[in-house]
Formats: structure tokens, C-alpha cells, sequence
């Protein structure tokens, strides 16, 4: 998909990055209908492209916990030309009385071990747990009373977080879900310099990934997914 948007970024902000495209060009694909949330907005990025692209009408909101991303949503926003609702505060805090037909859970979902040494996260904070799953499973778990009639969430499931945990919740907690994407990804070199460290996490199942021919190869999966 060619993108013609104008996306500023900010070094506070969190960049989009290979899974926020792998999470967009699934989402196009399903032609969303109805209010959509976009949760950990970042810079807009999900939220600008779903307008711009998204076959069908929908009306955009959006929301992070950091104030510099909030702006910088509202500044991409009007750049931009559309009308995005904006708020600040984290997961459903700025929700409470709102329901949705679709949510997109675009928060942090690796493991924060893993996210100190990696090259996402400089001059950005992850809070996202040893294991990566403390904010997924917090956005999993409120997400029903989040959603309308067959509403839905869709959400990233890296292999850098302990996906076995999140994919055992779903099983309990959910009517049903779906992997709709999945994509392999080569570890960064930035990563490659902390093999033994990375073989002890997966080992611990704290993350997983495939060793071939040398390379670690780790995965991401798209989930769409609707509560019980």
C-alpha cells in the first residue's frame, strides 16, 4: 500500500514500525465499519491510515498515555485533514463511558527484558512486563465492556512476549478468535549481541524464537478476536 499521508514523529513518541504495518494492511482488508478505537495512537499512524484507506466510513478515536503522542495525533490529524477524537490516559481510563464496534490494541507486547536492549525503545519507556504480556492482557480482560453488539478487537501477538499466556487467556475468555496475519522477522543485529541472554529467555519461555542456519527468527501474529 503506497502511503501519500503526512505523518510527523517525535523522539518521545513511539515510531510506527514493521508490525504497525503488518497490523494496518490486515485491518484494510477487513473493511471496519462504525467507531473505531485506537489504543496506544503513538502518532496517529493506524488512525490517519484507516481514514485515508479503509474502504468503508468510520469515525476514528484515538488515545495513548503519553501526552507528546496525544499531540502529535492531533497535530498528524489536522495535517492531515481528518477528524480524529483524541484523549490522553492509559487503556480504557479515558473510555469509561464509551463503547465501540471495533478496538485495536496497538500497545507495547514485548517483553520489557528484551525491549532495554532492542533498537525500538530509546528515549521510550515499556512497561509492558518481564514478559510482555501486562498491558495485552489488561487491554483482553476490560475490552467487553469496551465493545457494542459483535464488536471486536484486533491486536499484535509478538513472540517476544510470552505469547503461550496470552493465547491461553483467549482461549478462556473469548467466543472466538482468529490469527489473520502471520509474519517472521530476523532479530535485529542490535539484539544478536545478547545471544546467550535471549537463549535463557527462550528456554524460559519468557519469549520464543527459531534458531536457523544462525539467524534467531521470531514472529508476529494478527489477531482478530470477540469476548464472551
Amino acid at each position: 500500500m503506497k502511503n501519500n499521508n503526512i505523518i510527523k514523529l517525535n523522539k518521545k513518541v513511539f515510531k510506527p514500525t514493521a508490525t504497525s504495518d503488518l497490523l494496518l494492511n490486515s485491518l484494510i482488508k477487513q473493511k471496519l465499519k462504525g467507531k473505531v478505537l485506537d489504543l496506544g495512537c503513538g502518532s496517529g499512524y493506524l488512525a490517519i491510515n484507516l481514514l485515508k484507506y479503509n474502504k468503508t466510513k468510520i469515525k476514528m478515536y484515538a488515545s495513548d498515555v503519553s501526552d507528546d503522542a496525544c499531540k502529535l495525533t492531533k497535530k498528524n490529524a489536522k495535517l492531515n485533514k481528518l477528524l480524529i477524537a483524541v484523549k490522553k490516559g492509559s487503556i480504557f481510563k479515558p473510555w469509561k463511558n464509551d463503547k465501540f464496534n471495533i478496538i485495536i490494541n496497538d500497545v507495547s507486547g514485548i517483553s520489557e527484558l528484551v525491549a532495554k536492549k532492542s533498537p525500538w525503545f530509546k528515549n521510550i519507556s515499556c512497561k509492558s512486563g518481564p514478559d510482555g504480556t501486562k498491558l495485552t492482557l489488561a487491554v483482553l480482560k476490560d475490552c467487553k465492556k469496551h465493545l457494542l453488539k459483535n464488536g471486536s478487537i484486533f491486536f499484535p501477538i509478538l513472540s517476544l512476549s510470552n505469547e503461550e499466556r496470552i493465547f491461553n487467556f483467549l482461549n478462556k475468555k473469548f467466543k472466538k478468535y482468529k490469527i489473520i496475519t502471520k509474519h517472521d522477522w530476523v532479530m535485529p543485529k542490535e539484539l544478536m549481541k545478547y545471544r546467550s541472554f535471549l537463549e535463557k529467555l527462550n528456554k524460559k519461555k519468557i519469549i520464543s524464537f527459531q534458531n536457523k542456519f544462525g539467524l534467531y527468527i521470531w514472529n508476529t501474529k494478527i489477531i482478530y478476536g470477540i469476548p464472551k
